[in-house]
Order: structure tokens, then sequence, then C-alpha cells
């Protein structure tokens, strides 16, 4: 029962960061696709749709010890 319990507080967790990003940003976090314009300017996300949560849950030293500048 108490495994269950952490595990439902977590997932609605997720659920808060995901309202508190779309709150701040207007969009929901991608799902790590890529951005499409039909030439060699495809752009491809990097990071996960959590990765993008973790300031939104509290895990903001987390992501900014990640590199965010790679490509793909």
């Amino acid at each position: 029962a108490a495994s269950r319990q952490t595990c439902q507080n977590n997932l609605k967790q997720i659920g808060i960061a995901a309202h508190n990003y779309e709150a701040a940003l207007g969009l929901l976090p991608h799902s790590g696709q890529c951005e499409s314009t039909g030439d060699s300017t495809t752009r491809y996300f990097t990071q996960s749709t959590f990765t993008v949560l973790l300031p939104y849950m509290e895990q903001d030293a987390v992501f900014r010890q990640m590199d965010h500048t790679k490509e793909p």
C-alpha cells in the first residue's frame, strides 16, 4: 500500500509539473518529436518530456547540471 501511494504521489507531481509548464509557456512539453521544416534546418529535441519538467518539479538543480547544448 505504501508503494502504491508513493507511485500515485509521483504521478500527481508529474501532472502538476506539466500544468505549471503549460501555464508558464502556453503549451505542453514536447514528447521527443522533431520540428521538420522540410529542409536541412530540421531540429530534433534532445530532451525528454520529463527532463523539461524537472524545473517545475522542484528539481531545478538537477536540470542545471545537464548539458542542454548537445545536438543529436
